[in-house]
């Protein structure tokens, strides 16, 4: 993705590209608006917080080698870009996701066209893809867009199938339907095209597998390391620093009691959005009369 500079954000054009993968029905100085405006609204809080606070006579503490209007300083900086990042993070997380998911079920929708293109045109076939979201998920929220282009905004299947490149966050989808479209346009044969690019994808869903799975190690490992290991070693700390008279617990309470429950929903938020669940949802469709079958009452 192109990138260039912005007065808010540090990159704004994949910001914007980030929100269209991501399928969040947001504009993008909407989404700046809403992120200016949270920022805002989190530094009144924290102002208003340190104001009651200092009324009080109370005074926030990290170390004790760090001065109380320090410790306020950096406290209002870390909320501030936390807030601002979070918002900056949040549509590449989960274009992200849906490309992990995409990639995973991409083989399976490519052979449901394979079997579908010996008696259907093309774009009927990628209709019928759309039609199954049950079965495909995100490639029929996908195919869904070309539909979209087709039928309400007048585009011709080719035009629509560009349109989707360059805003699908799945580079595999994006050459599928680039090579489908040069295919159409010379006049091969689509079934057999369809059938090659299946065991190819397939491939490729093993491996995106693999890496999903590194990806769950790697941030297991993080989560042990940040979150039972280390939790223990403050803990191991503290007590040597109290049978030694020089520890104090209140220092460590806010970090103890806010940032190990914060960092580990965190960390369980990521992973949620990153990593690809299973649909175990129930789907209940009408079936009109010309598609309802006749099933004879048993006994009968």
């Amino acid at each position: 993705m192109q990138t260039s500079g912005n007065t808010l954000l540090p990159d704004g054009n994949q910001l914007r590209t980030a929100l269209r993968m991501a399928h969040i029905p947001v504009p993008y100085r909407d989404y700046l608006r809403w992120t200016v405006l949270a920022v805002v609204g989190a530094a009144a809080v924290y102002l208003a917080g340190i104001a009651y606070l200092t009324y009080a006579g109370y005074r926030i503490l990290l170390f004790s080698v760090v001065p109380d209007a320090v410790t306020k300083i950096i406290l209002f900086l870390l909320l501030t870009i936390g807030i601002s990042g979070a918002f900056y993070c949040y549509p590449i997380l989960v274009a992200q996701g849906r490309k992990t998911k995409i990639d995973l079920d991409l083989p399976y929708a490519i052979t449901y066209m394979e079997a579908l293109s010996t008696t259907m045109t093309l774009y009927e076939v990628i209709r019928k893809v759309y039609e199954e979201m049950d079965l495909f998920g995100e490639v029929s929220k996908e195919f869904g867009m070309i539909v979209r282009d087709v039928e309400f905004f007048g585009e011709d299947l080719n035009t629509a199938m560009k349109n989707l490149q360059r805003t699908t966050p799945s580079s595999n989808l994006a050459d599928f339907f680039n090579d489908l479209a040069l295919l159409s346009d010379s006049g091969g044969d689509i079934t057999e095209f369809l059938a090659a690019r299946s065991g190819f994808f397939r491939d490729v869903a093993e491996r995106e597998q693999e890496m999903a799975l590194q990806t769950i190690e790697i941030m297991a490992e993080v989560y042990v390391t940040a979150f039972v290991a280390g939790p223990i070693v403050i803990m191991i700390m503290i007590l040597s620093q109290n049978l030694a008279g020089q520890g104090d617990l209140g220092n460590w309470m806010p970090l103890i009691t806010f940032g190990i429950p914060i960092g580990a929903m965190v960390m369980i938020g990521i992973l949620y959005i990153l990593l690809p669940a299973e649909n175990l949802q129930i789907s209940r469709r009408e079936v009109g009369d010309r598609e309802r079958l006749d099933v004879p009452e048993p006994g009968g």
